[in-house]
């Protein structure tokens, strides 16, 4: 599990089969090591996209479109093991913190 911040969600319809998609994009925090460092992700391994279709999975895309960037997310990996990747399994907020509204965020 990793934490991050969420930088943006956006909804489309897809081209080909004009489903409701969304796509949560959040920005990996650095990780404490043992000796109380901070340890920064590498470029390619610090961003992390959900890809969500309504119809498939209605809860995840409701939950995913009322959080606005800005917010504290928990990141799950899965594994893919055809392809031996990992993917975004699932991104939940992290409890205790907020959901900013629009007048905070867009000044």
């Amino acid at each position: 599990m990793k934490r991050g911040i969420l930088l943006s969600v956006r909804e489309q319809k897809d081209k080909d089969t004009g489903e409701d998609v969304l796509f949560a994009t959040a920005y990996a925090l650095p990780s404490k090591m043992k000796n109380g460092g901070l340890w920064y992700p590498k470029k390619e391994d610090s961003t992390y996209v959900r890809f969500v279709k309504k119809e498939s999975n209605p809860e995840d895309y409701e939950y995913l479109s009322k959080l606005l960037p800005g917010c504290l997310v928990d990141i799950t990996l899965g594994l893919n093991e055809f392809t031996n990747k990992t993917f975004v399994a699932s991104m939940k907020l992290v409890e205790g913190t907020d959901v900013y509204d629009e007048a905070t965020l867009y000044v």
